[in-house]
């Protein structure tokens, strides 16, 4: 081999080093960018896991008051049924006071009926 093919290959060797130092260096670059995705896919990753358990726990919250809401209700209905019952005593209360008081004029009225008889009679 004669020295121009030996300076042809030491050239071409160079170059050969040189794109390899290319590749390597775009390499590296890649490597950092992908580094950097596979972070930023963890943060949305732990990111996504707490919106997911705060889902959760506004899902229990709404549900705690669902809850509370049909109690409410329930507590509500039974007070309406016991207006209607307190309604209802109260009337026959009124009703039972109008009987007493009309057994008493009638009883007052045969004592002064009574008395004036008696007084007649004198």
């Amino acid at each position: 081999a004669d020295a121009s093919e030996i300076d042809s290959l030491k050239e071409s060797m160079i170059a050969q080093s040189e794109q390899i130092s290319t590749l390597e260096r775009k390499l590296g670059q890649f490597s950092l960018k992908f580094s950097g995705l596979s972070t930023s896919i963890c943060e949305m990753v732990q990111q996504q896991d707490t919106l997911m358990e705060y889902a959760q726990e506004q899902n229990k919250s709404l549900e705690t008051a669902k809850n509370e809401h049909a109690l409410v209700i329930e507590a509500a209905a039974r007070q309406e049924e016991n207006m209607k019952i307190a309604e209802q005593e109260h009337q026959q209360l009124m009703e039972a006071i109008a009987r007493q008081k009309n057994t008493l004029k009638a009883a007052a009225a045969e004592l002064t009926f009574g008395f004036n008889e008696n007084e007649n009679e004198s």
